[in-house]
């Protein structure tokens, strides 16, 4: 039980360094800064989607209804009422108008997106036809969906036997009261594996997208009593007092789900946690060595799978280290998100690695540290000679920078006077 609850002091501390470097306050003001501008082309594009099917076509103020119900504020649907009604007179307008709304909706989707792979310390997003693939399936079957389970719950209320049960009981059918529960759930985990550039788990991503749709409901209900709480500030601002609170909501809303995607994050990386990371020469080092051992038998590498092969790894370095390999085709990723080994490591010496990494080579290798980072499971019989090469190279190295400052400016003005010599031929001349 104490091992339970230090593990989850731990985790708690993790997730909290995790959100204080990822700084998804910041974040989220932008999310809500570009929300602003979004929210109108969305909601059309969304609206056309369903018009896309003819039967749902006739249920839009039905949906509408569903969702400023159950999921936005008693306090900002003035303005969603406001939005509803630009979203329907946007629908109107000519080919380009229409363009140029599609055009801001994926904007917002690509800034939804790097926020996340940001989270996920991934450098590079998915690449265009992906990507685009992958935002029209958001904007099509997510309104779909959602429009499919508005009008089943509906339907089923007004069956005879469970409306009359409602009826008697003096309370909502259980099942349907917590559809936009579920439906929160639904969509939010489908958002947490989807969004991110990566293999997310997905009992992970449930445990998150749960999360946070019971911490969006309380907040919706915590949310409209201090609204009725505090009469004063409607008062102040009078007609535009909806304004501040629906930007308060979606600053909130846009932080508890950034929020969880830190904690999908955490709960995938907590085991992979490192205070005290290797040398990145020595990670990229033994990284290679694993995607070159895994391509002698022709097979690819997860991240987890790499990350448990190396407990030295840190996420952050991976990330970097994976930056730089993709970056120089030495890896590739797979569709699947898997890693494999696309170069000759037969032609590729050690000054070409230097060269293309952008850190610098110890001046010696420490062979604790080294055996730590590959593993203690893993072959490590390169591991000395890539020891003595070091040794030799610190030795070369230090004979090279042996000559005092003085010898160098005075070689500095002998190759002054002499034109066609300079201060490298004056130094190789007094060796």
């Amino acid at each position: 039980m104490r091992s339970i609850f230090s593990k989850l002091i731990l985790f708690v501390r993790f997730l909290i360094e995790c959100i204080n470097k990822d700084g998804i306050r910041a974040q989220a003001a932008s999310l809500t800064f570009t929300t602003l501008f979004a929210v109108v082309p969305l909601m059309t594009v969304i609206y056309a989607a369903i018009s896309m099917f003819p039967m749902l076509d006739n249920q839009r103020d039905l949906l509408q209804n569903f969702l400023f119900q159950h999921f936005v504020p008693e306090s900002a649907n003035q303005v969603m009422g406001y939005l509803s009604g630009f979203s329907q007179q946007a629908s109107q307008l000519t080919a380009t108008g229409a363009f140029m709304l599609i055009v801001t909706t994926i904007l917002l989707l690509v800034s939804i997106e790097k926020s996340f792979n940001h989270i996920w310390h991934i450098h590079e997003g998915r690449s265009g036809l992906t990507r685009l693939l992958t935002y029209w399936a958001v904007l099509s079957l997510g309104p779909l969906l959602l429009a499919v389970a508005t009008i089943v719950s509906t339907y089923l209320s007004t069956l005879p036997y469970l409306s009359d049960a409602a009826q008697l009981l003096d309370k909502p059918i259980i099942g349907l009261s917590a559809l936009p529960l579920i439906i929160s759930i639904a969509a939010l985990t489908l958002l947490y594996i989807t969004v991110p550039n990566c293999s997310v788990p997905f009992k992970y991503a449930l445990i998150g997208g749960t999360g946070v749709a019971l911490a969006f409901t309380a907040f919706k209900k915590i949310f409209g009593t201090l609204v009725i709480m505090f009469p004063k500030y409607e008062f102040i601002y009078g007609a535009f007092a909806a304004v501040p609170l629906f930007l308060l909501w979606l600053y909130v809303a846009w932080y508890l789900v950034l929020l969880g995607v830190e904690f999908v994050f955490a709960l995938t990386h907590f085991e992979h946690r490192h205070h005290h990371a290797a040398h990145p020469m020595y990670s990229l080092l033994g990284v290679l060595y694993q995607f070159w051992h895994k391509h002698l038998t022709g097979g690819t590498l997860s991240e987890s799978e790499l990350l448990s092969k190396l407990p030295m790894l840190s996420v952050e370095q991976w990330a970097e280290i994976k930056g730089v390999l993709l970056n120089n085709l030495i890896i590739l990723e797979t569709a699947d998100n898997q890693f494999a080994l696309c170069r000759d490591l037969s032609q590729m010496q050690l000054m070409e690695l230097y060269r293309i990494s952008p850190w610098i080579i110890p001046t010696s290798l420490d062979a604790q540290d080294l055996t730590r980072t590959l593993g203690e499971q893993s072959d490590q019989s390169w591991v000395e000679p890539l020891l003595h090469l070091s040794e030799k190279t610190r030795i070369s190295f230090k004979q090279h920078l042996s000559a005092n400052l003085s010898e160098l400016f005075e070689s500095a003005e002998k190759a002054a006077f002499s034109p066609r010599r300079n201060v490298i031929s004056v130094l190789n001349t007094q060796d």
